[in-house]
């Protein structure tokens, strides 16, 4: 073991030495872990189980992608600092770009949700987002598959205002659009609800005008084919009116150059549309 130097009063510490007998200013306990950490020691299975013994002190441990209760799919490290009975913890994931960490507490009642600081994770492959409550900011890979992802989004932000609570807040964003929905239970979601007027851009050739009941705005092409499109119309924008995030009361109103033509339906059977109207306009 190499030895220590004093500076000013002070205990200057080598890379090399172990940390765990050590005390700085009589009170903060140096990193047993930190020096753990160097030489490749202490792996945490479980993240519940990284605590302090001792007032002030502040353990560190490395945890694998396997750890029970890590707050990413991936390892990193974790480091715990308070006492035996309130402490923090801040989880730094492996050391990639962008890499998020993760910050709880712990007290009488247990340890609190992890909640993401700065940068982004990448949700891993087959995620089911109904599952991700976590705050924080996550990154949605093109490649990799997930289930109740809303279309053409990449960026996932997840808010919680209540640690404890139920309520959780997930808006999605694209490039051209966002989504936003809120958990209403323990296991249930709202619908996605379109944030801007763009709905899903241009509607694809060969689309029931009939299916398009969620709100937002939609291009109409005049080079391509639709079904149940009004007599006289081809192209324009096709804007849907709906209350709240039902579709089972929903206006349709198709605007081109000089007409505009609406209808209305009172069923979410998709079949019960009420006839086309037009509006002819007059150039001024």
């Amino acid at each position: 073991m190499s030895s220590s130097t004093s500076v000013l009063g002070m205990t200057k510490l080598t890379d090399s030495e172990n940390f765990s007998n050590s005390v700085l200013n009589g009170n903060w306990n140096i990193l047993d872990a930190f020096a753990g950490k160097m030489n490749g020691k202490n792996t945490a299975t479980d993240l519940d189980d990284v605590k302090p013994t001792n007032t002030h002190q502040v353990v560190a441990y490395n945890y694998g992608n396997t750890a029970s209760n890590r707050p990413c799919s991936s390892g990193g490290i974790v480091i715990a600092n308070g006492s035996a009975t309130y402490f923090t913890q801040i989880a730094y994931p492996n050391y990639t770009a962008g890499a998020m960490p993760f910050v709880r507490s712990y007290g009488a009642n247990g340890f609190t949700p992890w909640i993401g600081l700065v940068g982004s994770e990448t949700l891993a492959n087959n995620t089911n987002l109904n599952d991700v409550k976590t705050p924080g900011c996550w990154l949605l890979s093109g490649s990799n598959t997930y289930t109740n992802k809303p279309s053409s989004t990449n960026l996932l932000m997840v808010y919680r205002p209540n640690p404890s609570g139920t309520t959780v807040l997930q808006v999605a964003y694209g490039i051209t659009k966002a989504y936003s929905r809120f958990a209403t239970s323990a296991t249930a979601w709202s619908d996605w609800l379109t944030l801007d007027r763009r709905g899903d851009g241009w509607l694809p050739t060969g689309t029931d005008i009939n299916s398009i009941a969620k709100a937002g705005s939609y291009g109409i092409s005049g080079s391509n084919t639709y079904t149940n499109l009004p007599t006289g119309a081809s192209y324009g924008v096709l804007e849907v009116i709906a209350p709240g995030d039902t579709e089972n009361y929903v206006i349709q109103r198709l605007m081109t150059g000089d007409k505009i033509f609406t209808r209305y339906r009172g069923s979410s059977s998709g079949t019960s549309w009420g006839s086309w109207y037009k509006f002819t306009g007059t150039a001024v």
